[in-house]
């Protein structure tokens, strides 16, 4: 994004040169300051797509692991030995994303 800024100023006869300047440095500061605001802001905002991004991932591996799931009871509803495989599977899952949402669930402030 560029933002430009165009200032004229008009200095009439009788005001003081150096009460301009002193404006116009302070504009000159104002925008320096949000200049430097801007760039933290999109280095933030790009963090925050990261994380929208991991979780998305993960959000998505979940949903297909649901999904998938009644279909693969049903199919190994007569073999105890791939349902316990799946079993131990869906544990490991449950730990990882468990972790996961720990890891990014912001931790409540003091009460």
């Amino acid at each position: 994004m560029k933002i430009e800024v165009h200032a004229n100023v008009y200095v009439r006869p009788m005001e003081d040169v150096n009460q301009v300047n002193t404006k116009l440095d302070a504009i000159l500061k104002m925008l320096r300051e949000s200049k430097k605001r801007e760039i933290e802001m999109a280095g933030e905002l790009t963090t925050l797509q990261a994380k929208v991004a991991a979780n998305t991932t993960i959000i998505g591996g979940a949903v297909v692991l649901i999904d998938g799931l009644a279909a693969q009871i049903e199919a190994m509803k007569n073999d105890p030995v791939a349902l316990q495989a799946l079993s131990d599977q869906l544990e490991s899952y449950s730990q990882v994303l468990a972790a996961s949402i720990r890891r990014n669930t912001p931790q409540a402030p003091p009460a």
